[in-house]
């Protein structure tokens, strides 16, 4: 579903499909619950709980995202999300 919306926003906003753009970020999120889910340290941020890896196009529309652990490593978890989104980034040129 996010699929069809971001290209049904890109054809309003008279743009092409797919973006030549991409941003990529990554986030650390305190959490309180350790149960079954992820969960480490990240130690740079001081912070425990979970990292999300996010890439955006050029109008800040959503390609993938990415839940680990706070302790992974920002390199790889945008290496995985861009590597599952490759379909979707056709045209890429720039990150």
């Amino acid at each position: 579903m996010p699929d069809r919306v971001r290209q049904q926003l890109r054809a309003e906003l008279q743009t092409d499909e797919h973006s030549s753009v991409a941003i990529a970020d990554s986030q650390s999120v305190k959490t309180t619950e350790k149960k079954g889910q992820l969960y480490g340290f990240d130690g740079g941020k001081k912070v425990k709980g979970r990292k999300r890896h996010i890439v955006v196009d050029s109008q800040g529309l959503l390609i993938g995202v990415l839940l680990t652990e706070a302790n992974a490593s920002e390199r790889l978890g945008a290496i995985v999300v861009l590597n599952e989104a490759r379909d979707k980034l056709s045209k890429l040129e720039v990150i």
